[in-house]
């Protein structure tokens, strides 16, 4: 049975339509004429805040202009080891509550920021952010796991949804639901590129 699941999973992700889409932080300037007029595009993650107390400096501009280009808008945090789940949820939160947007946010987990000597430390800090995310909204963000590192917190985050990165691999795999797959210039520097095979799993609501 379990071999007959994974064939129609791999069968199934393989057909139909991808929505396309891009994530961005203040290290991205964005051709914005580039986005808007090529019309791939359909949704933005951008990034909001880091740690307890950062706030990304281009933010707000991001999310006005991805609007304008008619994109799909999320916001994502980048965890950290070096302060409690409570206060970056805090953080994240003061964001989240001060603009719009339609995709489920997104924590944002990878090794750069964080210790992964101490696991049970992090598992702790990430459970506390995430206890916090859902006493507030009632649902739990998704998590983003960007590199094998990462992939140690999956047990601590098992009800939120995944987003992968596979930029290096993803030719080998078959397409998961949401994944982040090349970094391109296309619409700007170093872009990274996303796809998802159903909408409906990364929009608020659904």
């Amino acid at each position: 049975m379990k071999c007959i699941a994974l064939l129609l999973f791999v069968i199934c992700t393989a057909c139909g339509r991808n929505y396309n889409g891009m994530d961005i932080s203040h290290h991205n300037a964005v051709n914005w004429d580039a986005v808007k007029n090529d019309g791939n595009l359909e949704f933005c993650y951008i990034k909001s805040t880091e740690g307890s107390t950062l706030t990304d400096r281009r933010c707000r501009a991001h999310l006005r202009k991805a609007k304008d280009a008619g994109l799909k808008v999320g916001l994502y945090h980048y965890f950290s080891s070096h302060s409690s789940g409570k206060t970056q949820f805090e953080n994240f939160n003061k964001c989240l509550q001060a603009h719009q947007w339609d995709l489920i946010p997104v924590v944002d987990i990878e090794t750069p920021g964080n210790d992964f000597s101490d696991i049970r430390k992090l598992k702790t800090i990430l459970s506390e952010f995430l206890d916090a995310f859902h006493a507030e909204y009632d649902y739990y963000p998704i998590v983003y796991y960007g590199d094998l590192n990462a992939y140690r917190l999956c047990g601590t985050a098992k009800k939120c949804k995944s987003w992968y990165r596979t930029v290096h691999f993803s030719q080998f795999l078959p397409p998961v639901c949401f994944q982040q797959v090349a970094v391109a210039e296309k619409y700007g520097d170093q872009v990274d590129l996303n796809y998802c095979k159903n909408l409906d799993y990364i929009l608020v609501g659904q």
